[in-house]
């Protein structure tokens, strides 16, 4: 009885031994696992079970899934030499207020409101930064160009279209007939505003905005 007791208390002490050791051994196979994740600054995003003396990885339970980004508006950027969509339309609906019939500016008011914006300070948020440091003449060589006759009345709509196009480059003959081409296309008298933003411009290259990340992009060149 006594030899078969020490048989009995040799194999306890051997499966205890071993137990404890895999058991260990898994222990630190799991804090290997996580150290890795601090490390690594990641987040643990799969489950990770420690089952009596194995480590089990699930991939069935994802922990902190990273939601995906926020898309938010359009961004344009912002130059000094030139006018933001926002500026355009917010400057065009005042001059629509200015301007009389048939949408024709009195070249002395035209004057009068862009000096104004200026000298007044109000033009900061709606006039390009550049046209802040403009004086006097600077605008009436601009109402000049506008109104190449001296008829003291501007076109609404020349003016606009200045503004719009302020910094882009002039189109030559070859990028003019191009254009022409383009409305050609749709074979009619009248096209809709879809199909005629949708015909490729002169300035559609130099107008093109950045990218932003998590951001959806601005085509300028529609809304010019």
């Amino acid at each position: 009885m006594r030899i078969q007791a020490k048989m009995l208390a040799s194999k306890l002490d051997d499966w205890i031994f071993y137990t404890h050791k895999v058991e260990n051994d898994a222990v630190s196979e799991t804090m290997k696992i996580l150290r890795g994740f601090i490390e690594r600054e990641e987040k643990i995003q799969k489950e990770i079970q420690l089952d009596y003396v194995k480590v089990i990885t699930s991939y069935k339970t994802l922990n902190f899934l990273t939601p995906a980004p926020i898309i938010l508006p359009a961004k344009e950027e912002r130059f000094s030499y030139r006018f933001t969509i926002s500026q355009l339309y917010q400057i065009i609906e005042e001059l629509k207020v200015l301007a009389g019939y048939g949408f024709m500016l009195e070249a002395k008011g035209l004057l009068q409101y862009l000096f104004r914006k200026t000298t007044n300070g109000v033009g900061e948020n709606s006039l390009p930064q550049n046209w802040m440091a403009h004086g006097l003449k600077q605008y009436q060589n601009l109402i000049g160009n506008l109104d190449e006759e001296s008829t003291g009345l501007i076109s609404g709509k020349a003016a606009c279209t200045y503004l719009c196009l302020l910094s882009s480059k002039i189109m030559d003959s070859a990028e003019e007939n191009l254009y022409k081409e383009g409305l050609k296309e749709y074979k009619k008298n009248a096209i809709n505003l879809q199909e005629f933003v949708n015909v490729g411009c002169w300035f559609d290259e130099f107008e093109k905005g950045k990218m932003e990340e998590s951001n959806n992009f601005l085509i300028k060149s529609w809304f010019l």
